[in-house]
């Protein structure tokens, strides 16, 4: 990621070395081993903003004079930060506590915290570093030099900066926060730290003779209880690793520096503030990473953690001093330091907590988790990365699994026979188009955490679909995740509108908005969901989700986007409860059909008419619904329902355009929601596939030739045949035949989608400008809610076509709202007039 320019003029007071504020012991003390490895020989920088305001004694309002005074008071029982490292025998570093001081400097500059915030977020990378913390010549080294470099901007809004430099052999980043949180307790007033700061190095001194020998790991625990810092690890290593673009037998490791103040068998005392965290490595090639799941990496990264024991830390000790204290090897290695606990986030000088608080940089290989605000007052995790250019393109869109924010039952649970017929082994995709504009939260972020709030009651959703006997479908809930992309388009959601027939179906820039991950498309062992989030360069953003059909239909999907909004906005719980009672739709045993079901009529397969395909979306408003029904008789005209009228009519058109002969048998059926149908006690929040597929058959020339109301009463016929025994029937037949696909020969098959809710789904950003399907296929299509420019409700529907027919079709509509017949002859007669 690059950061735009951004600069600012900075007065700086010349730098002075501030000592303790009363006399200290004049002494040399060792660095332990793990202190003195050649990886610590480095200074790292941290920043910390803070807003300003009152501080919590009116008297003390410059941070500059209040942040020294205190710097010198903390360095009293902290006295050994003022001094200056030596080297002794065999290169082992020393503390000369000669008290001179750390160095500190006082700087003015000419900007104000909401620009510096505007400008990067307050997250690194900073571009303005070298204005904060100036390099004052002489003071980088790591021998004879300060161990701190601290620089205390003032900033014109009355906010200011923190910055400060460490040398990383003194102490690590939990010794460093103790530190100054010392000052921070002395800047409110407090009379000395609450922490009484221990030395004790000498319990990390290489043993004698030194042993090295390291344990295995022990085995860790199942996926459901992954901690955060080992899913996100696990991850970004995979992603990382992806990025890099190895080859599949190139050796990775991960190294996680995990902090070992909790062994208690080390005896470290409370208050040590020197370095103790240690490296454990785990490796495994890239190929076997990429092709492993998330869990797999979840292992590996819980084998860093496992190892840490009392005699690991020995060992490594040991380790450093026989080896002569060496650095870490960086080929081909991900280093994760996590700084969320160190309490960076949390040190008050007086004025409040920072803004933010924690590294400012890192290097190739090496990464830091911080605990951050995400502007809702929520907590997050930020994390540096550094990667070539092109790597970094690859990795910031890189698809991460998403999991249950909790955990979550481990079990199997079985599809109903509803769910689990052969033409719903396919994906759907839907999109959703978002104007944007407060609140001013990143919607990726706040998607992403909201949706794995939602999938703690929505649990199978993290799951992978598996086949058991006679090819019977179950969710395995492994808590794996859903596949999830973030991304950045640089386009304005009105381009996109010009491109497309105004934000409807079809979608050329479908691929961009939502990306095939490689492996992800697949029905069984594969995500259920995959979902990109898109921001645009206007502030909008576009939601785009694929769904195993499977799992829910359009009801379901839409119950369960609902419910992350919700989250989204801030309720603390979906409305609506989750059930999955999927036996309800399961055949009876033995199953016993007691309709014909033409809908799984095994016919001719016939292939398609000529013709390049082509979808295209016709809308119809509430004056073209109303034009429609004034084809029908008086009697119909007003009992008929939109869905009737409309379909009736696109039916009749779509026959017309394809040209079929007068005999050709002809088929229509609806995707008819049984949720309704009481006796089969469907529960609210149901959330798995719940329609059934009734079909009427007649033939072209009856349909061309009848009237309008004729067609409206062949679809009713559909409607009417929805009965608890007829869902009972379709679900014992889908058994008895194996699961069956629908032959698609001379068949148009309509989906309403316009009751699911897709068109009021709400992050936060209000509702979509479109939100539905995204495609439609031959023989299939679906009724879309949406609200036209005016702020008038109406319906869209998708048709695809061969490009003559479509040509045809299209103007078979435009005959049927101006209350013309259709056919040829109406053509012909149009050509008339």
């Amino acid at each position: 990621m690059t950061t735009p320019a951004f600069s600012f003029a900075v007065r700086r007071w010349e730098p002075v070395l501030v000592g303790p504020a009363a006399p200290t012991p004049r002494e040399t003390k060792r660095l332990s081993d793990m202190d003195d490895q050649e990886t610590l020989h480095r200074q790292v920088p941290f920043l910390f903003f803070y807003r300003g305001g009152v501080h919590a004694h009116a008297d003390d309002r410059d941070p500059a004079g209040v942040i020294r005074r205190a710097l010198g008071g903390a360095l009293v029982p902290y006295y050994p930060l003022a001094g200056w490292l030596r080297e002794v025998e065999a290169r082992k570093l020393v503390v000369d506590f000669t008290s001179e001081g750390v160095m500190f400097v006082a700087a003015d500059a000419d900007v104000r915290l909401a620009e510096l915030e505007a400008a990067t977020r307050l997250t690194p990378p900073f571009p303005c570093m070298d204005q904060l913390l100036f390099d004052v010549d002489g003071s980088n080294g790591v021998l004879n030099c300060p161990l701190l470099l601290i620089q205390v901007t003032r900033l014109l809004c009355g906010g200011f900066v923190l910055a400060l430099r460490l040398n990383h052999t003194i102490c690590d980043a939990i010794g460093i926060a103790q530190f100054m949180s010392a000052v921070a307790e002395l800047a409110r007033g407090l009379s000395a730290p609450t922490v009484e700061p221990a030395w004790s190095r000498e319990l990390l001194e290489a043993r004698s003779p030194p042993q090295a020998g390291v344990p295995s790991p022990g085995l860790p625990p199942n996926l459901a209880a992954a901690t955060t810092f080992e899913v996100l690890t696990a991850a970004l290593w995979r992603a990382r690793t992806a990025a890099l673009d190895f080859p599949p037998e190139e050796e990775v490791r991960m190294v996680a520096t995990v902090n070992f103040r909790g062994v208690s068998e080390l005896g470290l005392p409370a208050g040590y503030y020197g370095n103790a965290c240690v490296a454990v490595a785990v490796l495994t090639t890239a190929g076997a990473l990429l092709a492993g799941s998330l869990g797999d990496a979840v292992e590996l990264v819980r084998q860093t953690k496992a190892a840490l024991t009392a005699e690991y830390v020995r060992s490594t000790v040991d380790l450093l001093v026989l080896r002569g204290r060496p650095g870490v090897a960086l080929a081909n290695l991900f280093l994760v330091s996590d700084n969320r606990h160190t309490g960076f986030h949390r040190v008050d000088l007086g004025w409040g907590e920072p803004v933010y608080g924690g590294p400012e940089e890192t290097m190739f290989g090496v990464s830091f988790f911080v605990h951050v605000g995400n502007g809702g007052g929520e907590d997050a995790v930020a994390v540096l990365v550094v990667l070539p250019r092109q790597a970094m393109n690859r990795f910031a869109s890189e698809p991460v699994l998403v999991g249950s924010a909790a955990p979550t039952p481990r079990e199997t649970k079985r599809l109903s026979d509803i769910d689990d017929q052969d033409m719903l082994r396919r994906h759907v995709r839907l999109m959703f188009f978002y104007r944007g504009g407060p609140p001013a939260d990143d919607p990726v972020g706040v998607i992403r955490r909201a949706l794995g709030e939602a999938l703690v009651p929505y649990y199978p959703f993290a799951g992978r679909l598996r086949e058991v006997e006679a090819r019977k479908l179950v969710v395995d809930c492994t808590g794996e995740g859903v596949m999830f992309v973030e991304a950045d388009a640089d386009v304005r959601l009105a381009e996109l509108e010009a491109a497309g027939p105004g934000l409807r179906p079809p979608f050329p820039y479908m691929d961009q908005l939502l990306f095939d991950v490689e492996g992800s498309g697949g029905v069984l062992n594969c995500p259920l969901l995959l979902i990109q989030v898109t921001r645009l360069l206007c502030g909008g953003f576009v939601f785009a989700l694929r769904l195993n059909h499977t799992i829910c239909d359009a009801d379901g999907i839409a119950q369960f986007i609902s419910a992350v909004a919700e989250l989204c906005r801030g309720l603390p719980a979906p409305t609506v409860a989750p059930v999955w009672s999927r036996e309800l739709l399961e055949a009876r045993s033995p199953p016993k059909p007691a309709f014909r079901h033409r809908e799984y009529d095994v016919v001719p397969v016939r292939p398609p008419p000529p013709g390049e395909m082509v979808m295209r979306t016709f809308t119809f408003r509430p004056r073209d619904v109303a034009a429609i029904k004034m084809c029908l008789p008086p009697l119909l005209r007003d009992t008929a329902t939109s869905f009737e009228s409309v379909t009736a009519a696109l039916w009749r058109a779509r026959t017309a355009a394809l040209e079929l002969a007068p005999d050709e048998e002809i088929r229509f059926v609806i995707v008819a929601n049984c949720r309704s149908v009481r006796e089969l006690g469907l529960p609210d929040g149901y959330y798995g596939n719940a329609a059934v597929f009734p079909a009427v058959l007649t033939t072209a020339g009856a349909l061309v030739a009848g009237s309008l109301g004729d067609a409206v009463e062949l679809v009713r016929e559909a409607k009417a045949a929805v009965t608890a025994e007829y869902v009972r029937s379709a679900a014992d037949l889908i058994v008895l035949r194996g699961r069956p696909a629908m032959t698609m020969a001379n068949l148009f098959i309509v989906s309403d989608n316009r009751h699911a809710g897709f068109h009021r789904v709400d992050f936060g950003w209000g509702a979509p400008v479109f939100g539905g399907c995204a495609t439609a296929v031959f023989g299939a299509s679906f009724l879309v809610a949406v609200v036209n420019g005016d702020g008038e409700e109406a319906v869209a529907v998708p048709i695809m076509l061969p490009r003559p027919v479509m040509d045809r079709f299209a103007s078979e509509i435009q005959m049927i709202m101006a209350a013309l017949p259709v056919g040829p002859a109406a053509r012909a007669l149009r050509g008339r007039l």
